[in-house]
């Protein structure tokens, strides 16, 4: 009987402790007071208690409170909020939207001085740059490019009025460079499309005879640059069957 009466006046104090007390529970969303927005990840800090729990994606947040609580709210780049519920007009219920405010930060204002810029360009105009030792061979390259004599021929036609169809050296040599590079390009190319690879997975032929194979065959590097690679298939395959017949006349 002595342990039950404890008890009963046990529960009798706690829930008069708790109702002056006065327990919250506290569902709100923190937003941004300008734009509306939601803030995620704010946090929520129980300065009492020492919990500290954060906003999910959507701003929102959940916590139970008793009314001696003070709750201190932060976030990057707002200032930062208290809530205090001393007040009694206060309820859980009266807590839906937290507005925070952004945070102003004051920079410094960075002058640039006319002086300061005077002194770069006298710097910059009497700063002597090294020489290239490349550039003296390429000015003496290009001061050979048109010779004296292509200088003469072209002021005469030109004082006399006379067209010519002249051709410098350097577009003769232009050309050639050019030539040059489709020649092998093509020559690559040709390579790429026929080779001894190709020869072996086309034919059933043996690694050793795939040189006289190709020799046999003596297609112009024209045809096999037009031709497609089902056209080379039909063409090494028909050749192939005309050589066989060479090498082993019962074929």
């Amino acid at each position: 009987m002595r342990t039950l009466f404890i008890i009963i006046v046990f529960l009798t104090y706690a829930g008069q402790y708790l109702e002056a007390q006065d327990v919250l529970q506290i569902t709100a969303r923190i937003t941004d007071s300008q734009t509306g927005r939601h803030i995620p990840n704010a946090s929520v800090t129980n300065l009492k208690k020492r919990v500290v729990i954060q906003t999910d994606t959507s701003g929102y947040f959940h916590l139970t409170l008793l009314r001696t609580d003070v709750l201190r709210i932060s976030a990057v780049g707002y200032e930062t909020e208290y809530i205090a519920f001393a007040d009694t007009t206060i309820t859980g219920s009266s807590i839906r939207n937290i507005k925070m405010m952004p945070k102003v930060y004051n920079l410094p204002d960075v002058d640039i001085y006319a002086a300061r810029w005077n002194d770069f360009e006298f710097d910059f105009a009497h700063t002597e740059i090294p020489k290239d030792p490349q550039q003296g061979l390429i000015e003496d390259w290009f001061h050979t490019i048109v010779s004296e004599e292509e200088l003469r021929m072209l002021a005469a036609a030109a004082s006399a009025g006379i067209p010519i169809n002249y051709t410098s050296d350097r577009q003769k040599q232009k050309e050639k460079v050019e030539a040059l590079m489709r020649s092998e390009y093509q020559h690559d190319l040709v390579q790429l499309k026929y080779n001894s690879d190709f020869i072996m997975q086309t034919v059933d032929i043996k690694e050793d005879d795939v040189t006289d194979f190709m020799k046999f065959c003596n297609f112009s590097r024209e045809f096999i640059l037009s031709a497609n690679k089902y056209d080379l298939i039909v063409a090494v395959k028909q050749k192939y069957n005309t050589y066989k017949k060479n090498i082993q006349p019962g074929f």
